[in-house]
């Protein structure tokens, strides 16, 4: 399953396991009504791109390659 298989509405996106290296190719700008993304176990290196995801209520990262966590101050509403 992939970020393409997500209608811009959907509140929940779960992508684990495939490898995804770069945030950027995922597109994540276009779901606003996003309140859980779910990462666990791909290749990201960098926290990067979500600043627009301000509904943004549960982030997981769990299991990738993130040495310095960044770049989340303007997502208030994560839990």
């Amino acid at each position: 399953m992939s970020e393409q298989d997500y209608e811009d509405d959907a509140e929940e996106i779960e992508l684990s396991h495939l490898r995804i290296q770069d945030l950027s190719s995922l597109n994540l700008a276009r779901f606003q009504c996003l309140k859980k993304l779910c990462l666990r176990q791909n290749l990201i290196t960098k926290i990067e791109y979500l600043e627009t995801m301000t509904n943004l209520e549960d982030l997981d990262l769990y299991d990738n390659r993130i040495s310095h966590i960044e770049n989340l101050d303007k997502l208030k509403n994560l839990m």
